[in-house]
């Protein structure tokens, strides 16, 4: 079956977002090695992995180009979520190594033990039967049942949180590079935010995949631009500022 022409704005757009995220992340994560400063290294990783829920998407497209045939939906569902907590749980490791330190296992403990929980049942549900996780509609869509959508509601409010929080201390600073900063990584979650909801909420049509392919593939710019600012651009924005 070939690809409608939505399907195929869908698949492009998946392959684009994800492919600049993961190239943002692993370029903020390999700065690590110079400046050995292990944030970068575990914001970089999580970012990369924040994408995964449309690595199957993504997959699935190139496959369908390739052999005419997309996943199944177990191995689509296995891949929709088999880095996703560990992710999350790199990124919100790196942000509290900058502001809250001292709850850090507090906080790491119990996303880990909410991952267990979820993964547990997941993985229970993917072996025995994946309708209960979902339904997968031609070869890119997916129609997740409630406690999957509820478990990605949680995790998207959980990384909006601690990155509105890390920004929020960042204004506080005296320098303008922090402050600059922290201004860019708050745009870049709420434009993440912004456009998962638009992606999984609304009915997917060629305007709606455009718009909110978009906003996130911005979104990892803008997070990129955070961390690693070409100093012509730093001072422009200064400039501006």
């Amino acid at each position: 079956m070939a690809l409608s022409p939505t399907d195929f704005l869908n698949g492009l757009f998946s392959l684009i977002f994800v492919s600049v995220t993961i190239i943002v992340g692993l370029r903020i994560a390999l700065h690590y090695f110079k400046i050995k400063n292990r944030v970068f290294l575990l914001v970089g990783l999580g970012w990369a992995g924040l994408c995964s829920a449309w690595y199957p998407s993504t997959i699935s497209f190139l496959c369908v180009l390739i052999t005419g045939e997309g996943l199944e939906p177990m191995m689509y569902f296995f891949i929709g979520n088999v880095i996703i907590h560990l992710a999350a749980t790199l990124y919100i490791l790196g942000i509290t190594e900058m502001i809250y330190k001292e709850k850090q296992k507090i906080i790491i403990g119990v996303w880990v033990i909410f991952g267990l929980i979820y993964n547990i049942y997941f993985y229970w549900a993917l072996l025995t039967d994946p309708s209960i996780i979902g339904t997968l509609e031609g070869y890119l869509d997916v129609t997740y049942v409630r406690f999957v959508s509820i478990y990605l509601f949680i995790f998207i409010i959980v990384l909006f949180v601690v990155t509105i929080l890390f920004g929020r201390q960042s204004l506080k600073s005296e320098q303008p590079d922090i402050k600059l900063k922290g201004k860019l990584i708050m745009i870049a979650i709420i434009l993440y935010v912004i456009g998962a909801i638009l992606d999984g909420l609304f009915e997917l049509t060629a305007l709606t995949l455009v718009i909110a392919r978009s906003v996130l593939i911005s979104s990892s710019i803008l997070f990129y631009l955070a961390y690693m600012m070409p100093e012509f651009i730093k001072k422009r924005l200064k400039k501006v500022d």
